[in-house]
């Protein structure tokens, strides 16, 4: 066994073993992986192991020499349902104490390696009071944070106006209606490369996030907004009074507005 494990192991890569049939192995097995390592000094992965396996190599330090990883159990999510779904995967819940993410095809596992990380961490440590979130941007529809008497942009408009504003040839009340506010430097669609502005931000209890068109933020000044969104009343009607409030001020183009309220339960 050992002479064959030799000669099938790479000379110039990091090693790979599947332990998966492996149901005992003695103290001379342990023996010979670490002759292995000492003679190739690579990094050795030992995969597949079953947990009585892998309590053996953590009781006799093995897991701090080699990489080694636990075999993973085979469930069936058929007729689960679907609670959450990203670029990444989808979240089925199994029980009501159960819930389990399948990969998408494809999905390095360094990824699934770093979900696996912060899941462990919020169990071990609790969900933090703020979870970061990612915003991808293209054009001059808006995202703001809201929170009591604090209103934020996170995107920037890709428009003339704003290129003007940041140049510092124009202030920003003269760009509210300038003649040429609704010329987009950036759109879906418009030449064969999109150049798209990414965001990461972090979202607490009690914010509430705002995604709206320029058919609002045109006709509405952002203490105008938060005013409305800070009153009491359900977010629907929040949301149905800004596009009214925009309406009655010109409504000179399409108003699009979403309102998503984050509560200590949404953590």
């Amino acid at each position: 066994f050992e002479e064959e494990m030799f000669k099938v192991c790479p000379q110039d890569e990091e090693i790979h073993i599947d332990a998966s049939e492996l149901t005992y192995i003695s103290s001379a097995g342990l023996r010979v992986f670490m002759k292995l390592k000492k003679m190739t000094q690579k990094e050795i992965y030992i995969e597949n192991v079953s947990n009585e396996i892998y309590d053996i190599f953590e009781v006799t330090g093995f897991t701090d020499i080699f990489k080694v990883q636990k075999r993973l159990r085979e469930i069936s999510v058929e007729n689960c349902e679907v609670i959450g779904e990203g670029a990444n995967g989808k979240v089925y819940r199994l029980d009501d104490e159960t819930i389990i993410k399948v990969f998408a095809p494809g999905v390095p596992m360094s990824i699934v390696q770093e979900e696996r990380d912060i899941a462990r961490s919020a169990f071990v440590s609790g969900v933090p009071t703020a979870i970061s979130y990612d915003v991808a941007n293209v054009g001059d529809s808006r995202l703001y944070i809201i929170n009591g008497d604090n209103i934020r942009q996170i995107t920037r408009d890709h428009s003339l106006v704003e290129e003007m504003v940041r140049m510092g040839g124009i202030d920003r009340e003269a760009a509210r209606n300038h003649i040429d506010k609704n010329i987009i430097t950036r759109a879906v669609g418009a030449t064969d490369k999109l150049d798209i502005d990414f965001f990461q931000e972090e979202i607490n209890a009690g914010d509430i996030i705002l995604m709206c068109s320029d058919g609002l933020t045109n006709m509405l000044s952002d203490d105008a907004i938060r005013d409305i969104v800070n009153r009491q009343g359900e977010i629907e009607d929040k949301a149905r009074v800004l596009v009214n409030a925009a309406n009655e001020n010109g409504g000179k183009d399409n108003i699009s507005v979403i309102l998503i309220e984050i509560s200590e339960e949404d953590r």
